[in-house]
C-alpha cells in the first residue's frame, strides 16, 4: 500500500460545451482522488498555475496537444510521467475536413504521441484506429472508454408509443456540416426514403457550420438547426424517431447515448468508438458510411422496429459511470508512475 497518493494533473480545458471539455469536467467532478486541474482564467495567471502544478505533480495527463509543446518539454526536463488523453486526431481531421491548419502543428502531433509515456484514446475502438495511423506507438497505447452520465432505465424516456402514431417521421443528426460526419449521405438517404414511405419525413441537422456554402440547401426534406443549447438538443432528440451517427471516424460519440436517454432509436457507423460499450446488432450499424441505400434501409426498419430500450438495457452503467471511469484513469496513472502493466485496467 502506498504511503501517499500520487498527484495527477489533468491539463486541459473543461469549461466549454465541447466533447473533450465535457469529458474532462466529468473526470474532475467524479474523481475520488484530488485530480489537479486548471482553475485560473487569466492568461498569465493560468501559465503560472500550470507551471506550479506540473512541478508539484507526479504525472501529467494532457487532454489535447495544441499549445502544449512547452509544457511537455518541461515535463520531460523534470522527469514527470506523461499521458495523452486522445479525443481526436488533428492530422486526419484536417485532411478529411479540409481545414486550414499549419503543417508544423500537424508535425507536432506525431512528435507528441511518440514523446508521452502513454497514449490513451477515449475508446477501445478508437485505439485500434489510432494504431493503424501511428504504428510507432503500438507498444505504448491503451484506452479509457468515456463514461455515461446517470444510469439505469430511469434515464430512458420511453416515448415510443406516441411516436409510432406521428404523422411526420423525424430523423436527426449532429456535427453540422463537418465533412467527417458524413451527414450529406444521410440527406441522400432521407430523400430516398421520402419516395417510398407514406408519411412526411424531415431530417434535422444540429451543430456548427464550418463552411460558407450551404451544402444542405438542395435537399428539400432537410432542415439545418445550427448549434443548440444542450436542453434544446435533448428536446429535439426526444421528438425524433432515429438518431444517425454516420461519422467516417468517431473517437467516442456521446450524442448517441443522449439519443438513447431521450427515447430515440440510434443508427451508428461501424467506426464509432461508442460501439465499445454498446451491444449492437447488424441492423444498428452502418457498415458503409457512403452508401445512402444502406442508411435508408436501416432507418426505415428502425422507424417501425425500435432498438432504444434493447441497447439501453445492454449498457453496464456501474462500469461506465464517470466515477468508475475516473477511478480507472487514476489506476492507469498509478501503473504508469510505478512502471507496471496498465493493460489489465479496463
Amino acid at each position: 500500500m502506498k504511503e501517499k497518493e500520487i498527484k495527477v494533473f489533468l491539463l486541459g480545458s473543461y469549461k466549454n460545451n465541447a466533447g473533450p471539455d465535457n469529458v474532462n469536467r466529468c473526470l474532475i467532478e467524479n474523481s475520488i482522488h484530488d485530480l489537479l486541474h486548471i482553475e485560473q482564467t487569466g492568461r498569465i495567471m493560468k501559465r503560472i498555475e500550470i507551471f506550479c502544478k506540473i512541478i508539484s505533480s507526479d504525472i501529467v495527463v494532457f487532454s489535447g496537444f495544441g499549445k502544449n509543446q512547452f509544457w511537455l518539454s518541461l515535463c520531460k526536463f523534470l522527469r514527470r510521467k506523461t499521458i495523452y488523453l486522445m479525443h481526436g486526431c488533428a492530422t486526419y481531421e484536417t485532411k478529411v475536413n479540409k481545414l486550414d491548419v499549419k503543417q508544423k502543428i500537424l508535425d507536432f502531433e506525431k512528435e507528441f504521441l511518440e514523446s508521452v509515456d502513454l497514449v490513451l484514446p477515449v475508446s477501445e475502438q478508437y485505439k485500434n484506429w489510432v494504431i493503424q495511423q501511428f504504428p510507432s506507438i503500438e507498444k505504448k497505447i491503451h484506452f479509457l472508454n468515456s463514461g455515461i452520465s446517470g444510469g439505469g432505465q430511469s434515464y430512458a424516456i420511453d416515448n415510443r408509443n406516441h411516436k409510432e402514431n406521428d404523422e411526420k417521421i423525424c430523423i436527426i443528426v449532429a456535427g453540422g456540416d463537418r465533412i467527417q460526419k458524413n451527414n450529406i449521405e444521410v440527406c441522400k438517404a432521407v430523400e430516398l426514403l421520402s419516395e417510398r414511405i407514406h408519411k412526411k419525413i424531415e431530417l434535422q441537422i444540429c451543430g456548427r457550420r464550418y463552411y460558407d456554402n450551404d451544402i444542405f440547401s438542395k435537399y428539400p426534406h432537410t432542415t439545418y438547426l445550427g448549434m443548440l443549447p444542450n436542453e434544446q438538443f435533448m428536446e429535439k432528440l426526444s421528438n425524433a424517431h432515429v438518431f444517425v451517427l454516420n461519422s467516417e471516424v468517431e473517437s467516442f460519440g456521446l450524442s448517441a447515448v443522449d439519443a438513447l436517454r431521450a427515447g430515440c432509436n440510434i443508427l451508428i457507423s461501424q467506426n464509432s468508438g461508442i460501439r465499445s460499450i454498446l451491444s449492437l446488432t447488424e441492423e444498428d450499424i452502418i457498415f458503409d458510411a457512403h452508401n445512402p441505400s444502406e442508411i435508408a434501409d436501416k432507418i426505415e426498419k428502425l422507424i417501425s422496429k425500435n432498438n432504444c430500450k434493447r441497447i439501453l438495457d445492454s449498457i453496464n452503467y456501474e462500469h461506465y459511470s464517470w466515477k468508475s471511469v475516473a477511478n480507472r484513469l487514476y489506476k492507469i496513472c498509478e501503473a504508469v508512475y510505478d512502471g507496471k502493466d496498465y493493460n489489465l485496467i479496463r
